[in-house]
């Protein structure tokens, strides 16, 4: 496999997340770079969890039914689909906006599996770091927009409907994630290779389905970074626009380790 074909425009969609996260500058390679290998773990983590399901709809729900908050991203990101037509993917696409379609299906295929669903979870986690994080970050973007001028807002605006791994498959560009989850599959050991592609068995609506879930995970996976940078930030009274270090990646992803047991 050519890293040609996927290393460019996976790359450039990671600079894409850091800047709409209110990074003040262009990110520097090194900073590109921390972000880039950190994406290879995480891929390769998720690809982990499908030893026993398949890349589907419901693989999905499956591998995070006992993960409150990533459940919770799924959820939200349904409710989200069912409301607006921002986020239509494609003409013909199984998450095509048809009323709220696909948030039911959400809820039958959780009943099914008998997932309790977010809103009836008693037990939130609003003060967990990575909620803490998330919301310095959108601090952070308004103060950013605050100094902006009409045409840098505009084309700010333009960026953040690239900052995320679901445009490249909302622009066409399937094959390009897709090459990328398969280049991480064939990086794992030669015993763990042994299992079977994630995609040998999905047809090509559950491939789309799959596919997209997992880019918006993995977009959530990077965020929750540099949301984990920021609240490491302000417990040591760190400014927030200031532009990121390699020394506060490389903390932050040590924290990410320790946090991901708890939450």
């Amino acid at each position: 496999m050519n890293d040609s074909e996927f290393y460019g425009p996976i790359r450039n969609v990671l600079r894409n997340i850091i800047i709409c996260a209110g990074e003040p500058l262009v990110p520097s390679e090194s900073i590109l770079e921390l972000f880039y290998q950190h994406l290879i773990s995480v891929t390769t983590s998720w690809i982990m969890k499908f030893q026993n399901t398949n890349l589907t709809f419901e693989g999905i729900l499956r591998v995070i039914q006992n993960q409150p908050r990533k459940l919770n991203r799924v959820f939200n990101y349904f409710r989200v689909l069912a409301g607006t037509s921002e986020f239509s993917l494609a003409e013909g696409d199984d998450f095509s906006l048809d009323s709220s379609r696909a948030l039911n299906r959400f809820y039958d295929l959780c009943n099914t599996l008998k997932i309790v669903l977010p809103q009836d979870q008693t037990a939130t986690v609003v003060q967990s770091p990575f909620m803490k994080g998330q919301k310095l970050r959108l601090h952070r973007i308004d103060r950013r927009i605050s100094l902006m001028s009409v045409e840098e807002y505009l084309e700010f605006t333009k960026l953040r409907q690239s900052a995320s791994f679901l445009s490249l498959i909302k622009l066409g560009a399937k094959q390009t994630f897709k090459l990328w989850i398969m280049h991480c599959e064939n990086s794992l050991d030669d015993h763990t290779k042994e299992r079977q592609s994630l995609f040998s068995a999905c047809s090509e609506k559950d491939d789309r389905t799959g596919l997209c879930l997992l880019a918006h995970l993995i977009t959530d996976d990077i965020l929750d970074l540099i949301d984990v940078v920021l609240y490491l930030r302000r417990k040591f009274a760190i400014e927030l626009s200031s532009p990121l270090t390699p020394i506060e990646i490389k903390q932050g992803i040590q924290q990410l380790r320790l946090l991901s047991s708890s939450f």
